[in-house]
């Protein structure tokens, strides 16, 4: 007669095969975490790229852009974009101009119209966290160009700590500051 061995896993087997499988699903997430943020702040700094390269060039065609300076103030303003017509009309809340219409014809001509609409959320511009996009001309670092700028992943201008002030809407009171090699001290997304 035979005699037939049945072979168990041992509980220690068994919790340690499952701390092994948590312990990879741990690094495997990790690691999914941090790359889908590096491709939502990629995504990003496009958008503020190419919307402020279509400012500049809109301006270079008609030769003036929204001004939302009041005195020697600079306001940022939220964009907002209107798919309606038969162009992307760009819009900065609270610019009233006669040659409004000429200026967002010539933007609409120089943005990427398909990346601004992946980024349009109830007619404003969002960024990849759904939080609004700026703008401000004058620029900030350069009085000659325009300033936009996203919040980044945190959702607040700036951070909270010593150095840099935290708010819900960027440039008043202050603007974040900058490391001395000109990077910023927090996690905005701008292109200046």
């Amino acid at each position: 007669m035979k005699r037939v061995f049945c072979r168990y896993f041992t509980l220690v087997e068994l919790l340690t095969v499952i701390a092994v499988i948590g312990i990879l699903a741990a690094i495997g997430f990790g690691t999914y975490s941090t790359a889908q943020n590096k491709s939502r702040i990629s995504a990003t700094r496009a958008l503020v790229e190419n919307v402020a390269n279509a400012f500049e060039a809109a301006r270079a065609e008609v030769g003036y852009m929204p001004v939302t300076q009041v005195g020697t103030t600079k306001h940022f303003r939220a964009l907002t974009v209107d798919a309606g017509n038969d162009y992307l009309e760009i819009d900065v809340d609270g610019w009233s101009s006669s040659g409004k219409t000429k200026f967002q014809k010539a933007f609409a001509k120089n943005v990427d119209g398909e990346l601004l609409q992946r980024f349009m959320e109830e007619n404003k511009l969002k960024d990849s966290w759904g939080n609004q996009i700026y703008y401000c001309y004058p620029g900030i670092a350069n009085n000659a160009k325009c300033s936009v700028i996203s919040a980044g992943p945190d959702g607040t201008f700036g951070k909270d700590n010593d150095e840099t002030p935290s708010s819900s809407t960027p440039g008043d009171p202050a603007l974040p500051k900058y490391k001395s090699s000109g990077e910023w001290i927090c996690d905005d997304i701008a292109n200046f």
